[in-house]
């Protein structure tokens, strides 16, 4: 989003992000650095490549932010060829806001993963409110509608990873 990954300069390299770079100005408005434009606007679950055709791909603090972390490694499983590289770099929860959060079980992520329906919306945002914003969960209906639960997905991280 600010900062590349650092890579061989010779490397073909595609940015991508979910958001054009306004959306990303006016969602990280606190970010001092400059936010690059990505080179494709897609979801992580359903990048527009060729499946096989990646050499390499890397995730930097991806994962956490995605309801369904297992689909998107199964996606990017799918676009990197046999010989291919993935890179995925998330948080230490020990130094971010994070920190007061359990991590989310993978046992959790599988379910979620094979039954989207059992997905809570609400629980996940609870568990942000609670652990991180530091404040009761009580009247978090409205604060979750204003957040995006009432229709868009919200931005948040949805899953406590640890690197």
């Amino acid at each position: 989003m600010w900062r590349r990954f650092p890579v061989h300069p010779r490397a073909q390299v595609w940015y991508v992000d979910r958001c054009i770079p306004e959306d990303l100005k006016r969602q990280y408005a606190g970010v001092k650095e400059g936010i690059f434009k990505p080179d494709v606007v897609a979801d992580a679950t359903e990048l527009p490549v060729a499946e096989g055709s990646l050499d390499f791909l890397i995730a930097s603090h991806v994962l956490e932010h995605l309801p369904f972390p297992l689909q998107a490694l199964k996606a990017w499983y799918r676009a990197l060829s046999p010989q291919g590289v993935l890179i995925i770099k998330v948080p230490d929860k020990r130094f971010t806001f994070d920190s007061r959060r359990r991590r989310t079980a993978l046992a959790q992520l599988k379910a979620e993963y094979e039954s989207p329906e059992l997905f809570d919306w609400r629980a996940h945002y609870v568990d942000w409110v609670e652990n991180v914003d530091g404040r009761k969960a009580n009247g978090v209906r409205t604060r979750a509608r204003r957040r995006g639960l009432g229709g868009r997905r919200p931005e948040y991280s949805f899953q406590c990873l640890d690197g």
